[in-house]
């Protein structure tokens, strides 16, 4: 009797755990963009005692972005990465320069307004996304020298983007196995000699 009772609470239990991942998939679902972040060109530069690199992004389809940002009511997080590696023979790769950044894109239903934001701090703002979107279009980076350039040593400049959306960050941690991207994350490797 108390198996039959154990067995029926267990398949309640199942039912509701299905039905709490479903309601959760309905709250937090969006449509991805197919691969809406391209790499337009790049351009290294090593002189002066420096090394700088120009991203130029192409932005596809930002009407579709535009409606996600306005009709969905959340933020955006455009984030990139950009490491340069030493390559190694017989070892991994050694890491010279890394650095991480990340924009949130929000839209102000009151002022019919899109800004641009970087640590909770209010960077651009505007009417247009279109507008917002060319001040991420272009990333300047200048690094200093991390050795001295022979031209014969082989390096590995690799470029990260995604767009996905903001959410608390608890939730990012208790749905770990969720994806929260907007877009399919980009990923480009360059090789170089310094």
């Amino acid at each position: 009797m108390s198996t039959k009772i154990s067995l029926k609470k267990y398949l309640k239990f199942k039912q509701i755990i299905v039905f709490l991942a479903l309601f959760a998939s309905l709250i937090f679902a969006t449509k991805t963009l197919p691969q809406s972040i391209n790499l337009e060109n790049v351009i290294l530069n090593t002189s002066n005692k420096n090394v700088s690199i120009q991203i130029f992004l192409d932005i596809i389809d930002p009407k579709k972005l535009h409606k996600i940002i306005k009709h969905n009511k959340f933020q955006i997080v455009f984030s990139y990465h950009v490491e340069i590696q030493k390559k190694v023979r017989f070892f991994f790769d050694k890491t010279v320069f890394s650095r991480d950044r990340e924009w949130s894109i929000c839209f102000n239903p009151i002022n019919n307004k899109f800004s641009l934001r970087r640590k909770n701090k209010q960077i651009y703002s505007t009417d247009s996304l279109d507008k917002l979107l060319e001040k991420i279009r272009i990333i300047t980076l200048k690094l200093p020298i991390w050795t001295t350039p022979t031209g014969k040593e082989k390096y590995d400049l690799i470029l990260k983007f995604g767009l996905k959306k903001k959410v608390p960050y608890w939730i990012e941690k208790t749905l770990f196995f969720w994806n929260f991207n907007i877009t399919p994350p980009s990923e480009y490797h360059i090789d170089f000699k310094f």
